[in-house]
């Protein structure tokens, strides 16, 4: 009762009203869209949410891949994901669409913990100077996939 489970293109909102969500979730979709299109992408489901409302996402980050077919032949992605995001370029792009909070998360394996955003913002800084074969493994076991929660 109160739930209503919404399958859709990631765009046209305009089934829901706004201010209308307490939760938005998405799982493997970021890296689909064109850059540009990410940031229209947030700025709907800001205006989707009520405020207080939580935008749960989960991302394949770079570090680790690339994660479409083309980890077979580049560094990076070059097939169905346009963009793999690090935590601090969605931070970024989130404060200026004006959400509150930004959490973080380090998920692997069925754990979720909650680590502070410095965490993975110190480590991408780290680890991104690192040629993509000597990275992987550490990048695999400090930020495995961006994992967050935007607070509107």
């Amino acid at each position: 009762e109160g739930f209503k489970h919404i399958v859709y293109d990631g765009f046209d909102l305009s089934f829901m009203p706004a201010n209308s969500a307490d939760i938005v979730f998405s799982d493997q979709l970021l890296e689909h869209f064109h850059p540009e299109d990410t940031k229209l992408h947030f700025e709907n489901v800001f205006q989707l949410l009520k405020q207080g409302g939580r935008y749960i996402f989960r991302t394949p980050h770079p570090l680790t891949g690339p994660h479409d077919v083309s980890e077979y032949f580049s560094e990076e992605p070059e097939g169905f994901h346009l963009k793999e995001w690090r935590y601090w370029e969605l931070n970024e792009m989130l404060h200026k669409i004006v959400f509150t909070g930004f959490e973080t998360y380090w998920n692997a394996r069925s754990i979720n913990l909650r680590l502070p955003y410095i965490h993975f913002y110190i480590w991408e800084k780290i680890l991104s100077e690192l040629p993509g074969k000597i990275r992987r493994l550490p990048a695999k076991l400090l930020v495995p996939s961006v994992s967050a929660v935007a607070i509107k």
